[in-house]
């Protein structure tokens, strides 16, 4: 195969891939027969389920999983080698920013379109084209592997809950202390909205776990801090940090297309960046980059994506079956609330907020570099490297 074609394949695939969800959605139909409204308050962000697109993915996504759990027939079918120390800095950077742009093209419309993530499936056609056919490298050494399996899906699937009781408790604590009356009217807001269907939350979480987590898990932690972390090994320490910066700063920002409206075909000025929402877009990015930081430290001490992925699932999933009183914490505008009972003044209220996030940061710096290193030693799930 032609080297230019090589290179050019999976960014093709993953047009057409992306070309084929779109037109299953049939949204140019005037009543669409596909489409099912769930109106679920405590899933804001996906309201509409389309049938058609998430069938074409379940059936594309098992030559993916072929591929994974198969692992020695596809290496030698390709004559596949292991990964070496020999990118530079600004091609994985290239590659990185290209691929996160590309994909945000069709990410921003299909948000705005579906209200769901369905553009998972030409993610996972495009990362794992780019390792194993331009590359020509083993899933192993992307965290795609067998190696403890048991221990890092312990770790996966306990970690929410150890942070949850040893970090949360107390911000969702001060929460309630502050704030109660505010999070009893939402309470009973959200209460008779809360009871959601098995079935759909079953589907939601196989969902997340094969197509949402993996897609991400693999593409910015499997491939691109792995692939920083390689390159700036010269850096010492430096390396460390910098790569889970990088990589988790991008992460945030490529959830940035939920706040993007569209009108046709045409990008709009979009109403959600009005003032309120430049808050709730920055909030997004923020928390996912912390989300990224968080994941890319597990994958460092594990060298596995499993734990990753089960985690990146869960905390998908997970706070819209977990009742009424979480859901609440969650949509209580606290900005707002912060807002509406301080000076009118911008660089007041930027300092509030930047001393908020200061108080927050502690207890982040503290989960994210003490304890998920201490909860990977619990779980037995340390790379033997280590």
């Amino acid at each position: 195969m032609n080297v230019w074609i090589k290179r050019a394949l999976p960014s093709l695939i993953y047009i057409f891939l992306s070309s084929m969800i779109l037109f299953l959605t049939f949204d140019f139909l005037p009543i669409n027969p596909f489409r099912i409204d769930l109106h679920l308050p405590s899933t804001i962000d996906y309201q509409y389920m389309h049938l058609l697109p998430i069938l074409f993915s379940f059936i594309l996504i098992i030559p993916i999983l072929y591929v994974v759990f198969r692992p020695s027939k596809i290496n030698d079918f390709l004559d596949l080698h292991r990964l070496e120390d020999n990118w530079s800095i600004k091609k994985i950077l290239f590659v990185n920013i290209y691929y996160t742009f590309l994909i945000c093209v069709f990410r921003t419309y299909i948000t705005y379109i579906c209200t769901l993530p369905l553009e998972k499936l030409p993610m996972l056609y495009l990362i794992f084209l780019q390792i194993l056919v331009v590359e020509g490298l083993v899933l192993k050494d992307f965290g795609l592997h067998e190696e403890k399996f048991w221990q890092n899906a312990l770790l996966g699937s306990s970690y929410l809950f150890i942070m949850a009781f040893i970090l949360l408790g107390p911000i969702i604590l001060i929460a309630l202390l502050l704030f109660l009356p505010q999070i009893i009217v939402v309470m009973q807001i959200l209460t008779p909205f809360m009871t959601i269907p098995n079935p759909i939350f079953l589907i939601a979480l196989i969902y997340q776990i094969l197509f949402v987590a993996l897609s991400e898990e693999l593409i910015f932690r499997g491939y691109f801090y792995n692939k920083l972390r390689r390159a700036t090994k010269s850096w010492k320490h430096g390396s460390y940090f910098a790569s889970i910066i990088i990589s988790s700063l991008i992460f945030g920002l490529f959830h940035l297309p939920w706040y993007v409206k569209f009108d046709g075909l045409i990008i709009s000025i979009p109403k959600t960046f009005e003032i309120n929402n430049i808050f709730d877009a920055a909030t997004r990015v923020l928390s996912t980059g912390l989300f990224g930081i968080f994941m890319c430290i597990i994958y460092e001490k594990t060298q596995s994506l499993v734990g990753p992925i089960i985690i990146h699932g869960l905390s998908n999933t997970l706070p819209a079956y977990l009742g009424s009183t979480f859901m609440s914490l969650l949509y209580v505008d606290y900005m707002g609330l912060l807002m509406s009972i301080l000076p009118i003044f911008p660089l007041i209220n930027l300092l509030i907020f930047g001393i908020i996030l200061l108080i927050l940061a502690g207890p982040l710096i503290y989960g994210a570099f003490w304890l998920t290193p201490k909860i990977v030693l619990w779980c037995k799930a340390q790379a033997e490297m280590e």
